[in-house]
């Protein structure tokens, strides 16, 4: 089983990079099979790698929770949505990697609840405590699809 994290953001902009952050706690892990990046938005070229792995999160910040709420919702291709440009939306990815490789992963969008998007490099209380809840959502996800990759840490 290969795994690939995606977070993404702008961590120049507060709360935004929150993605970003848990991608690169996730390549800490090193995990067999498992991958992370942390690209700062959404890009075509992403359909490649997802098409060479089973499982993919798409770690981001959202307006449409609670600060520090976390959300893990299902990811799933659709065929009628298009690419534009150079900006890509989860499902979106999900349909090119299935029209251009002949398949994409399973998948899931991790959210997390922002507050503040000011300049600067640091959290919210309320993001920086749902880092740890980000994570173990991730980790358990991984676990479930594959006990053995997790457990060699």
């Amino acid at each position: 089983m290969r795994a690939l994290v995606i977070g993404y953001g702008n961590r120049l902009r507060g709360d935004d990079g929150v993605g970003t952050t848990i991608a690169e706690i996730v390549e800490t892990w090193q995990f067999p099979g498992v991958g992370a990046i942390a690209p700062h938005q959404l890009t075509p070229e992403l359909a490649d790698s997802l098409s060479q792995v089973d499982m993919a999160f798409f770690v981001d910040a959202s307006w449409d929770l609670p600060a520090g709420e976390v959300s893990v919702t299902p990811v799933y291709s659709m065929e009628h949505e298009l690419i534009v440009s150079h900006y890509a939306t989860p499902s979106g990815l999900l349909s090119l990697a299935r029209s251009l490789y002949g398949c994409a992963p399973d998948a899931w969008w991790v959210q997390i609840g922002i507050k503040d998007t000011a300049l600067g490099e640091r959290f919210s209380t309320p993001v920086e405590r749902a880092i740890p809840v980000a994570l173990e959502k991730v980790r358990s996800h991984l676990e479930r699809m594959s006990p053995i990759a997790t457990s060699q840490r």
